[in-house]
Order: structure tokens, then C-alpha cells, then sequence
């Protein structure tokens, strides 16, 4: 089986589009600074106490998921607005859409022996409903926060899968892990097989999801409550386009017949909604 490939954190997204179209993922080592993943581990420290286990094999019954990152954490907002990971998506997503936003946040603590999770695609969220061969709906992220390792459940990915139809499924042997030092990230197209493996060390391997979409399809986090107006204001405002305030051309997400960004501002004005240009999140 093919080893996923490894790029410098300078690579450029052209380097970075190149390994997408042929394995479905990549990884790029070393992209975020420890400072920003440090900042992100003290962010989420008070939080993994209160969070409990799963309940079922594929959610993890020894596996915590943090959710609405974007409210909880500064870093992972950061994260989120990264210009390599963001000029990824700028291909991946903007071909079929005006807008893309943010889909769905994820700190996912993998626990001490807990079993593997099976392999799956992310975009078999709108199975039945956008028929494939299917545009490319969404693309996830999976960061590094701590180092991941064979031992500890670094993430398995089926390097091709991307291309294959609904009715081809990989075996339990048809998979490379995803190891990382922490601060890196590996990129991964909607399409694409993949799953946490067993950690069988007795320290927890976490990662933080980001995942992305076009802009008229509706989040899989439900990004308005998780981050409601006034978490939201206080947020860089690419970042709020990019969880969802901002209306989709020509129209799509209105409030009052205005961007939703109005109800981030003090003084939106009276005015109608006017035509709206394309952009991710500025």
C-alpha cells in the first residue's frame, strides 16, 4: 500500500493539489507553531473533564469529542483560518460554489485502548441526496495536537479511495497511517477512506477536526448555536464569514432581507440585500 506523502510547511498549494488528485490525502509536517498548539491544549484542559466517552464503535467508547471549537478556543480558530489549508480549499470547494464555510469542529481525544474505528467517508453524509460521481461537497483537516504515532491510533487512510464508486469498500488491511509530529496536519478529500486506529499506549492521542463545505449545503455542526452572535462578535471577522455569517450569493442565508453579518453589527442599517461578490471568508 501506498505511504501518504509528506510536505515542508512552505510547500505551495499548487504541491499540496497535486498529492489531493492522486492519494485523496496529504500531509503537511510541522504547519502550525507550538505556540499556537499550546495555546490550543491550555484552551481545551478544563473542557476534558466534563466531556464523557462515546456510546457507540464508531463514535469511540474510549474516545472524547470536543465540539464548537470556534466559541472554546482562539487556537483553533487560528487553525481554521490557516493560509495553506485555506488556499486548499479555495480548488477544492470554490469550482462549485460562492462561498465555502466551516462544517463541523472536532477535538477527538483518543483513549487508551480503545478499538479501531471504521473506515468510512465523510461525504456519505449526503449519500442519496448529491448522487456520485459527486462534486467535491466537502474536505476535512485533521491537526495534530498531540504527536501521532502507529501505537497511539494515528489516523488510517486508504490512499486512492477517492476515486472509487459507492459499491467498492477497503478491508481492514487496506490502509497507511497518518503519523505526524504534532503541529501537523493531514488534508483529506470528503471521498476518501479513513478512520482513528487502535491506541494501545496508555496516554490519549488528540486531533482537532476542521472540516469545510459549499457554502448551500448546511453544516454538520450547526455553527449559529455553537457559536451564537455574541461568542461571534468578538471573532475575527474572516472567521465569522467563514462559520456561516455571511450570506451566500446571490442570496442564500438572509436575516431581515440583509447579510447575516448584520447581526454582528452595532449599526447595520436599513438596507436590502444588494449582489454579493464570491469569496471564502472576506
Amino acid at each position: 500500500m501506498k505511504q501518504l506523502t509528506r510536505l515542508s510547511p512552505t510547500a505551495s498549494v499548487g504541491a499540496v493539489m497535486n498529492v489531493l488528485d492522486e492519494d485523496g490525502a496529504v500531509i503537511v509536517e510541522n504547519l502550525a507553531s507550538p505556540g499556537t498548539m499550546e495555546l490550543i491544549e491550555s484552551e481545551l484542559a478544563p473542557h476534558w473533564q466534563d466531556i464523557p466517552y462515546g456510546d457507540s464503535e464508531f463514535i469511540g467508547f474510549r474516545t472524547q469529542r470536543a465540539t464548537r471549537l470556534v466559541a472554546l478556543s482562539r487556537g483553533c480558530g487560528e487553525l481554521a483560518m490557516n493560509p495553506l489549508v485555506l488556499g486548499a480549499m479555495d480548488q477544492i470547494l470554490s469550482p462549485f460554489c460562492k462561498r465555502y464555510h466551516l462544517h463541523v469542529t472536532n477535538g477527538v481525544r483518543v483513549g487508551s485502548d480503545e478499538t479501531p474505528q471504521l473506515l468510512h467517508r465523510d461525504d456519505e453524509l449526503f449519500r442519496g441526496y448529491i448522487p456520485r460521481p459527486r462534486p467535491r461537497v466537502l474536505t476535512n483537516v485533521i491537526w495534530a495536537l498531540s504527536d501521532f504515532r502507529r501505537e497511539n491510533g494515528a489516523t488510517r487512510v486508504v490512499p486512492g479511495s477517492h476515486r472509487w464508486d459507492d459499491d467498492r469498500e477497503p478491508d481492514e488491511t487496506q490502509f497507511v497511517q497518518a503519523e505526524m509530529p504534532a503541529g501537523s496536519v493531514m488534508i483529506y478529500l470528503g471521498s476518501t477512506f479513513h478512520g482513528a486506529a487502535a491506541n494501545t499506549t496508555g496516554e490519549p492521542r488528540t486531533g482537532i477536526i476542521l472540516g469545510y463545505s459549499l457554502g448551500w449545503l448546511r453544516q454538520e455542526e450547526n455553527q449559529y448555536l455553537a457559536v451564537p452572535p455574541a461568542a461571534a462578535k468578538s471573532l475575527p471577522e474572516p472567521l465569522q464569514h467563514l462559520i456561516g455569517y455571511a450570506v451566500h450569493p446571490p442570496f442564500l442565508g438572509w436575516v431581515d432581507m440583509k447579510d447575516p453579518h448584520s447581526a454582528l453589527e452595532e449599526d447595520s442599517g436599513p438596507g436590502l440585500l444588494q449582489p454579493m461578490e464570491s469569496g471564502r471568508g472576506s
